[in-house]
């Protein structure tokens, strides 16, 4: 039983030993990797005498994963926010609980959020949603700072606090993107795959904004041939390849 360091974890699995009533005491070995992910694994021993006899034992590894909050976040006074609470791999056991406290320069007057628990029943996420109060008052930026306490079936990760910004007025939006040749998900782009089509994805703390989009700052190599505000699609039979 080990708790994790990250994504994959260092594990010493220790000795095993085997005995064969003629050959006497044999190297027994296993079919483990160095490093394991989060979760339950079953690593298989064995061992083969001079006749070719097999023997075989098992050993579990149970790796306890960490939780994590997402990452911070800034959002318009008014608006529904939500966090999430995130595991770096499958739980030894569930429900995963992980306690939180709630602090910061804002109160309960701004957000109906309070001190409590989360749980995760199965699979790595839940997601946590409070309201923040739209007021007249000039208080300038006020954030709000969830704190973990100490979680039950996994133990705590690199993130765990999450710090809400809660700004006056209009709060600019943010953009992702992602790309799909067919298969969505592209990260590689083949010249005869087919049409690129780069999608564009608003987050607006406001909600109500309307949003204009402006792809100038794309490479002159590439031409968007689909007339969509919020899409980009090109043509990559006539790149170079690298590009």
């Amino acid at each position: 039983n080990v708790d994790a360091t990250g994504l994959f974890t260092a594990v010493s699995l220790g000795s095993a030993t085997a005995l064969d009533g003629l050959d006497g005491a044999i190297t027994p070995s296993s079919d483990a990797t160095s490093h394991f992910k989060p979760g339950t694994h079953t690593v298989t021993w064995s061992a083969t005498d001079a006749a070719g006899n097999t023997g075989t034992a098992t050993q579990t590894v149970n790796v306890t994963p960490q939780v994590s909050f997402s990452k911070d976040q800034t959002t318009a006074e008014g608006s529904t926010v939500s966090f999430s609470v995130i595991l770096n791999g499958d739980a030894v056991s569930y429900p995963v609980t992980v306690p939180y406290t709630v602090s910061g320069t804002a109160d309960g007057t701004d957000h109906d959020l309070v001190s409590g628990s989360v749980d995760i029943n199965s699979g790595t996420e839940v997601v946590v949603s409070f309201n923040t109060t739209a007021d007249v008052l000039a208080e300038g930026s006020e954030n709000i700072v969830i704190t973990m306490g100490t979680p039950t079936n996994a133990v705590t990760g690199p993130k765990s606090t999450h710090t809400v910004t809660l700004a006056e007025g209009n709060v600019a939006p943010q953009v992702s993107l992602s790309a799909d040749q067919g298969l969505g998900g592209t990260r590689i782009v083949t010249q005869g795959g087919g049409n690129v089509q780069v999608f564009s994805s608003v987050l607006d703390a406001n909600g109500v904004d309307t949003h204009s989009y402006d792809w100038s700052g794309s490479d002159n190599a590439l031409v968007d041939n689909d007339g969509v505000a919020d899409t980009f699609t090109f043509d990559p039979s006539g790149l170079a390849p690298g590009l």
